[in-house]
């Protein structure tokens, strides 16, 4: 009796789900599971979230055996139990996810991705259940998708969601054909939020929308907003943003092509090349420059072709295989520079 006693401890509930889970027996796991989760009142009936734990594992288990429809429905049980903010917000993502792909139920799916998207703005799985709405509802109605795409970014704008919900109602927009309603938008965005990992693509973006509509003036501003982070990041030693260089390039063809200012437009080719060593286009910006000289005059002075053949023989030294080395050797050749 006293051995009986003094024995191991019988395993907890949770302890043997946990048991049958690991040995591979699912069905057994997933009635243990679903025990616990059924004599769970509400979130904080158990210590530790196990409550959660529990719709979180039955979930998966169904998933995993293939019943998506009762699947859906554990993972939409889980909000109603679980104390971690983030597992609600994953399980709303993953229902709607599987109503969406595994049921053909687009209605359902929308639901609980928009809950997502406003009751749990702060948590990270929200920008997947972001995904989904916008990728589902563009096809549906843009152009009321755009309207609340507004009003949940200025309702949420203090939320870790707010500059995501933006930059979708600035795409939108653009894919609307609404140049001057994105611009405003990404440079809303900006404004708000202006150290956002969104904030540079937004530059760029509308960079690239307000070249397009013979605007190089405020593309290029768009662009020195992001060439201004290597400044901020060479003063701080933090942050360099990867627009960097194609923000170099882009400037460089604003000024040579759009504007004509050769001078400038041949200083931003010569600062990528020298002053990017990380850059995979700095034989791009070799390969303008020459162009660039070229351009000076018609036909180019002894100068011109001069300070071209400099940049095409830089060009084929430093990069002999790059994807720009074909063409600068073509160029060279049409410009009879020596060998």
């Amino acid at each position: 009796m006293l051995a009986a006693c003094s024995g191991i401890p019988l395993p907890t509930d949770l302890e043997q789900a946990q048991s049958l889970e690991r040995g591979g027996n699912d069905v057994a796991a997933l009635g243990a599971w679903r025990a616990i989760r059924v004599a769970c009142k509400g979130p904080g009936a158990r210590p530790h979230d196990d409550c959660g734990l529990a719709a979180v594992r039955e979930a998966q288990l169904l998933e995993r055996m293939g019943r998506d429809r009762e699947a859906a429905s554990a993972w939409e049980a889980v909000p109603a139990l679980s104390t971690t903010p983030r597992s609600v917000a994953r399980a709303l993502v993953r229902a709607a996810e599987i109503h969406l792909e595994k049921l053909g139920d687009e209605r359902g799916a929308l639901a609980l991705a928009w809950r997502c998207v406003v009751e749990r703005a702060e948590e990270e799985p929200a920008d997947n259940a972001l995904a989904l709405v916008v990728r589902v509802e563009r096809r549906r109605d843009p152009v009321a998708l755009g309207k609340h795409l507004d009003d949940l970014a200025e309702r949420l704008r203090t939320t870790d969601l707010g500059d995501n919900l933006l930059y979708n109602a600035a795409d939108l927009a653009s894919q609307l054909h609404d140049g001057p309603g994105a611009v405003a938008r990404f440079d809303e965005l900006v404004r708000r939020w202006p150290h956002s990992a969104l904030s540079d693509d937004a530059n760029w973006r509308a960079a690239e929308i307000l070249r397009r509509a013979h605007d190089p003036a405020g593309a290029l501003e768009r662009l020195a907003r992001i060439l201004r982070t290597r400044k901020d990041a060479l003063f701080v030693g933090s942050y360099n943003s990867t627009l960097l260089d194609d923000a170099q390039l882009l400037t460089g063809e604003i000024l040579r092509d759009d504007l004509h200012d050769l001078d400038r437009a041949a200083e931003a080719f010569t600062d990528l090349a020298d002053n990017f060593p990380e850059s995979t286009l700095r034989d791009d910006a070799l390969l303008d420059l020459a162009l660039t000289h070229l351009m000076r005059h018609a036909p180019p002075s002894a100068n011109d072709t001069s300070r071209a053949c400099a940049a095409l023989a830089r060009l084929a030294r430093e990069y002999p295989e790059g994807n720009r080395a074909r063409a600068g050797a073509e160029l060279a050749t049409r410009t009879a520079c020596p060998r």
